[in-house]
C-alpha cells in the first residue's frame, strides 16, 4: 500500500462530497494486498465487527530492525476500505515508532468518526484492540 495518512489527508480534502470520500477509502480496501486464504480462520477473525474481518499480524526482521507487518481482509468493502486505514498507520512501522494511541483521533479528525455507524466504529476498534494486543504481547 503506497498511500500514506498524509497523502489520505489531502486526498479527502478534494473531495467535496461523502460520498466521493467513501468510494476513495472502499478504493483504498481495494488496493490491499492479498489475505492468505489459509489465514482465513477463527484464529484470526476479529470478533466485535459485524462484518466478517480477519487480521493477520506479524514481526519481520528488516536491516537488524523489528517492523510491524500487518494484513487484513473484510468482507465488507467500507469496512476493508477503513481497515485500510490501519494498515496505513502500522504496517511497515519499525516497533519503536508504532503509535501507542487509538486511531479515534485519525479517524475524527479525517471526518470519519461522525459518518459511521455505532457498529461499524466498535468493529474498528475490535480490530484496533486485536492489532494492539499483538503489538503490546
Amino acid at each position: 500500500m503506497c498511500v500514506r495518512i498524509s497523502d489520505l489527508r489531502e486526498d479527502l480534502n478534494l473531495l467535496s462530497s461523502w460520498e466521493e470520500r467513501f468510494e476513495y477509502v472502499i478504493d483504498l480496501g481495494k488496493d490491499l494486498p492479498a489475505f492468505p486464504e489459509n489465514r482465513k480462520t477463527e484464529e484470526y477473525r476479529v470478533r466485535g465487527c459485524m462484518s466478517r474481518v480477519w487480521v493477520y499480524p506479524r514481526w519481520e526482521e528488516t536491516d537488524n530492525t523489528r517492523v510491524f507487518r500487518l494484513l487484513v481482509e473484510s468482507d465488507s468493502a467500507i469496512v476493508k476500505g477503513l481497515a485500510a486505514v490501519l494498515v496505513m498507520r502500522y504496517d511497515g512501522v519499525p516497533e519503536a515508532d508504532l503509535p501507542e494511541d487509538s486511531s479515534d483521533g485519525l479517524f475524527s479528525e479525517l471526518g470519519f468518526a461522525e459518518h459511521i455507524s455505532p457498529s461499524r466504529r466498535n468493529g474498528l476498534a475490535a480490530l484496533e484492540g486485536r492489532i494492539r494486543s499483538f503489538i503490546d504481547g
